[in-house]
This record gives C-alpha cells, sequence and structure tokens, in this order.
C-alpha cells in the first residue's frame, strides 16, 4: 500500500511539473515540426539537445549561486561591508535576513542539492515572513525567482545533486515508483477470492503487498456497502451512492485483477473454479460469498417476503414502499388506507457466534490474508481466528441513536452524529462518501429524501396485495 502512495505521488508531482513547464513555445512545438516551416525539425530537435545537456549544468550553476549568496551574507556582515563588489553579483541582503545557523544549513543542502525544494520553499517563506514583519531588509525579487524555479521546476535540483542519486536509488529498490510491477508474477501462489464483499475486499487488500497473484470474482461488477442499503429502500439515497465499482479499488494494484462473473462450481482436486465455462486455477481458494436470507424451504414467499441484500432488493422494496403511499392517497376508504399503510418489518437472528455483518466480514477476511500470507512466507500461521466485538450503533430517527462499545454506552444526537461518521468511514471511494454527505445534508436541512422514484414492476401495491392473498389463501387451502 506504501508502494501504492508514492507512486500516486509522483505521478502527482509529474502533473506539477508539466503545469508548471506550461508556456506558448511548449504549445506551438507540438505541431511546428510537421509545419512547412524552415528548419523548423532542425531547431526543435537542437532545443531538444540543448535542454539535455544544458539543464543539468544550468540547475548546477543555479544551485551554487543561491548556496554561495547565503554565506556570502555573512562575509559582507563579518567585514563590515567592505566587500561590496560582492553585492553586485550575490543577493547578499536577501541572505542577510536569516541566522547563522539557518544560513550554513540551507547553503549546505542547496549546494549538495539534497531536500533541494523543501529547502528552497524554506528560503521563500523566511524572507517573505521577514519583508512582512517590516524589519526594513531589502529582499531581490530575482532570487525570490530563482528559489521558485529550483522549487517548482520540473528537473529541480538536476541529475547532479544528492537528490537525484537518492531517486535513482529509490526507483531501483521499488520499481513500482516507475510504472515497473515490485515482482514478477511468474510462479508466485495464486490467490483466487470468489466474492467482493466486506470480507473478499478485506482480504485482497490485505495480499496487495503480498508476493502472490490475486484474482477477485465478483458476479456484480460493484461493492456494494450493505449497512446503508436500507437508506436506499426509504429513499434517503440512491444505489450508486453506496455501490464502488471493484476493478476502480485495485487499479494501482499490478497483482490484483477483477473478474466478473459467477463461479458455478470448485474442482478440489485440479484446484481449480469454473467461472461461465472458464477454469481459473488456484493455489489458496477464498470463498467470500457472504450471506442470503433463507425462506426455510418456501422460497414461494420471496415475491410477497423481499429481503434486503441486493440493489434491486432495495429499490423493489423502495418501489412498495412508495406505491403503497400513492395508492393509500387516491382512496377513501380509512381501512384500506391502514391496510396500505401496514407494513412488517423482521430480522431475526439465531445467536451463531459470528454475526452476518461487515464488521466481522471484515475481520474474517483480514485473518485469511493474514494466514495466507504466514504461508507463502514461511512463517508460523496466525492463532485461530475469534471475532472481536467492537461496538454496536443503531439509529431509529433524526437525531435519535444508540451507541454500546461496552465502557461507554451513549444516545441521543450525539450517538446519532457518531452513527453517521463510523459509517462514513466504512465506505469505499471519496465519491461516495462525498455523494453521502451531500444527500444526508440535504435530508438534514431539508426534512426531505432525495430519491423518491418507483422503479420496477408496474403494478399497483392494491393489486399484489389481492395476488399476495390469493397465494397464501390457496396454500393455506393445500
Amino acid at each position: 500500500m506504501k508502494h501504492a502512495h508514492a507512486s500516486t505521488l509522483s505521478h502527482r508531482l509529474d502533473w506539477l511539473a508539466d503545469l508548471v513547464n506550461l508556456s506558448l513555445d511548449r504549445l506551438l512545438a507540438r505541431g511546428l515540426a510537421r509545419t512547412a516551416v524552415p528548419f523548423a525539425a532542425a531547431t526543435l530537435s537542437l532545443c531538444a539537445d540543448a535542454t539535455r545537456w544544458l539543464a543539468p549544468l544550468y540547475t548546477l550553476v543555479l544551485r551554487l549561486w543561491l548556496a554561495f549568496a547565503i554565506p556570502g551574507a555573512l562575509a559582507i556582515a563579518s567585514s563590515n561591508g567592505s566587500a561590496g563588489d560582492v553585492v553586485s553579483l550575490l543577493p547578499v541582503t536577501s541572505a542577510a535576513t536569516f541566522a547563522a545557523p539557518l544560513t550554513l544549513v540551507c547553503a549546505t543542502l542547496v549546494a549538495l542539492g539534497y531536500a533541494t525544494r523543501p529547502t528552497a520553499l524554506l528560503l521563500i517563506v523566511a524572507i517573505s515572513a521577514v519583508r512582512m514583519m517590516g524589519l526594513g531588509v531589502e529582499a531581490y525579487p530575482y532570487w525570490f525567482m530563482a528559489l521558485a524555479l529550483v522549487a517548482l521546476w520540473g528537473p529541480g535540483p538536476g541529475p547532479v545533486s544528492l537528490d537525484a542519486l537518492v531517486e535513482r536509488a529509490l526507483r531501483r529498490r521499488f520499481p513500482q515508483l516507475s510504472g515497473q510491477p515490485a515482482f514478477s508474477l511468474d510462479g508466485v501462489p495464486r490467490v483466487v477470492i470468489v466474492g467482493a464483499g466486506f470480507g473478499g475486499l478485506t482480504c485482497a487488500a490485505a495480499l496487495t503487498r503480498a508476493r502472490v497473484a490475486v484474482t477477485v470474482i465478483d458476479r456484480h461488477n460493484y461493492h456494494l456497502f450493505q449497512p446503508l442499503l436500507y437508506q436506499v429502500a426509504t429513499s434517503g439515497l440512491s444505489p450508486g451512492d453506496i455501490a464502488t465499482p471493484v476493478r476502480g479499488l485495485f487499479r494501482e494494484h499490478f497483482n490484483v485483477r477483477v473478474l466478473f462473473g459467477e463461479v458455478s462450481s470448485v474442482d478440489r482436486v485440479r484446484r481449480e473454479v469454473l467461472m461461465d465455462g472458464q477454469r481459473i486455477a488456484y493455489d489458496y481458494l477464498v470463498l467470500a460469498t457472504g450471506a442470503a436470507h433463507s425462506y426455510f424451504g418456501r422460497d414461494d414467499w420471496a415475491p410477497h417476503a423481499p429481503g434486503l441484500k441486493r440493489v434491486e432488493d432495495a429499490t423493489e422494496v423502495r418501489r412498495r414502499l412508495l406505491t403503497a403511499f400513492e395508492q393509500a392517497e387516491v382512496t377513501d376508504d380509512p381501512a384500506e388506507q391502514a391496510s396500505l399503510l401496514t407494513f412488517l418489518i423482521a430480522n431475526a437472528w439465531n445467536g451463531t457466534p459470528v454475526p452476518g455483518l461487515a464488521p466481522a466480514a471484515k475481520q474474517g477476511g483480514d485473518y485469511v490474508a493474514q494466514v495466507i500470507r504466514a504461508r507463502v512466507e514461511g512463517r508460523p500461521a496466525p492463532a485461530s481466528f475469534r471475532y472481536q466485538h467492537l461496538g454496536s450503533l443503531a439509529t431509529i430517527g433524526r437525531k435519535a441513536a444508540v451507541a454500546d462499545f461496552g465502557f461507554v454506552k451513549l444516545h441521543g444526537g450525539l450517538a446519532w452524529w457518531l452513527w453517521g461518521a463510523v459509517h462514513l468511514g466504512f465506505l469505499v471511494g471519496l465519491r461516495n462518501r462525498t455523494s453521502v454527505v451531500l444527500d444526508w445534508f440535504w435530508a438534514y436541512l431539508t426534512y426531505r429524501s432525495g430519491t423518491r422514484l418507483i422503479t420496477g414492476g408496474a403494478g399497483s401495491q392494491k393489486t399484489e396485495q389481492m395476488h399476495a392473498t390469493d397465494a397464501l389463501q390457496r396454500q393455506g387451502a393445500a
């Protein structure tokens, strides 16, 4: 993960360098070589060669000039201004604004080209602070520009510097900083993870730093944040707010690939999984398909009592809820209206050792990754898995929630805000977090839900209730 962050930082620095180098000359040069202008191609080639060979010399001279200006100020100060001929070549009055220890440290760093960019920025900030304090010290503008050039220019301190040596050493040590894989995938253990829920994603994320080839398979191309699925069903959020494409989560990790498909069987003898007619070999298999609600053999109840595990379930519940409200608006029969506005919510739990919750799945996924890494790296296996209950959070309305962490219990508004913060932290992706915050903020200010769309079947709630009643009566008669 650290390597991925370093690679991202490198890309951002390259983008900043391109932005600083933006000029009309660079824009015109892109198409100048293909024009009929005489000697255009030769001129551009000469400029490119001059930049390649003279830029290192220019950056070295610029650094040495800035470095000598700093101790030059000390020399003039110690000679009572007798070395006035140096003033015309070095911006000594600008450098004279610092104390002696800072000047010597900055001069050494700039001369050696070590931490050059931060040092140049420090000098700019220090000079600006002295000027703003009104101490009457003259500062040369061209020295500011030279420092800014060192800090922001693409080549920075240049190849003749300690920064360049450190960068080359880091790129050799961590090839992924140069966009290359950290290791070869040939011959490494193959890990197949079936399911991109909380457990599967946590396991895959923990294995991005291991020398393994990871394959994540899911029947959906997105990861669904199920704890907020009920807010989709109640029109508080849209499905896109709590769903994140899985492929985008591992875009920066070369040893993880994501496949969109459904695993139908596992061949334990050949160590392969069958996905849509394709066989995928594995050395380690992680089955993280999650849990589903059960009708205890009465699957014919499913149309009348939908669960809440998928996006389709949430949109179906939302359709039924909104359709019931719409039907209640147009009926004049109080009994029928009461029937339409009566809902039954069942969510029983049988008290199994590990609850079917997101924290349990994440802890299980991380534990599986530890076991795989221990086997691959030849280390002792971790202790047996034990679920650690970190606390319970529940919300029942606006500024009405409870929180139980064992050692402390909260309720009311504070628990409600804590519930929102915890769920935002578990959400995957900055876009989803931002979208959910905006939707919640809008609902908090206006007391209105943002997504009240009836999608799915076209039948009315009344018609569905009649069909459901008839079906139950037939089952009772049978």
